[in-house]
């Protein structure tokens, strides 16, 4: 396995920025105290402290909760103080871990997050998003999808879709739901048909649309 270019053994952590799924920093520490924790933990020279947290601080819109403990953040400003603390280095590699799913993090804030993440990989940082959402992995530029340890597909998000063209699923479903759930099932956008059939329903997904150009 190669990381940035080299043996995995030979990599520089320090450029590696890691947001691990559950909020794992200092609650009783202030937005400012968990970055200034993180940058020593992380060797950041002392004469870069002060800039550094200007630049995240307003990266992340965290300048006027500075002061506040990071227990009192809501859900959507600790994402956003986990991932400024995992940026602390400016690393080449940044790894997040399922970032939406923390509790409290509402559809707003997960689409911050997106709009800073776009920003980073602009500016040239390698970003892998690990995720269980499919509308999040659409996003991406590369999908890489596991299961057991293997890997069943590697590549562009509209090949993995394309696959499912003119493919039916049948879903057993217990008796007293099957209508409610085809209901559901038939008002999602990527569904073009469904029946009952038997003891399951039968769904028709619609052909997966061209990507547009990025």
């Amino acid at each position: 396995m190669k990381i940035l270019g080299g043996a995995a053994a030979d990599t520089d952590r320090s450029m590696i920025g890691y947001m691990p799924q559950r909020f794992g920093l200092y609650e009783d520490l202030t937005v400012i105290e968990n970055l200034k924790l993180f940058a020593d933990l992380r060797g950041l020279p002392l004469e870069e402290h002060e800039k550094n947290f200007a630049r995240l601080l307003d990266f992340t819109d965290l300048k006027r909760f500075s002061g506040r403990l990071a227990g009192k953040l809501s859900g959507g400003m600790k994402q956003k103080l986990g991932l400024a603390c995992a940026m602390v280095r400016t690393p080449k590699l940044l790894l997040l871990d399922e970032p939406g799913v923390g509790v409290g993090v509402d559809p707003v804030s997960r689409r911050e997050l997106w709009a800073m993440v776009r920003d980073l990989a602009g500016d040239g940082i390698g970003v892998l998003w690990s995720t269980a959402y499919l509308d999040e992995a659409e996003k991406c530029d590369t999908v890489t999808l596991l299961s057991d340890g293997r890997c069943l597909h590697a590549g562009p998000p509209g090949d993995l879709t394309a696959r499912m063209d003119n493919r039916m699923f049948r879903i057993l479903v217990p008796s007293a739901e099957r209508r409610v759930i085809l209901r559901h099932a038939l008002d999602h956008q990527a569904i073009s048909d469904g029946s009952i059939q038997g003891e399951a329903i039968r769904l028709t997904p619609k052909p997966a649309e061209p990507e547009p150009n990025r």
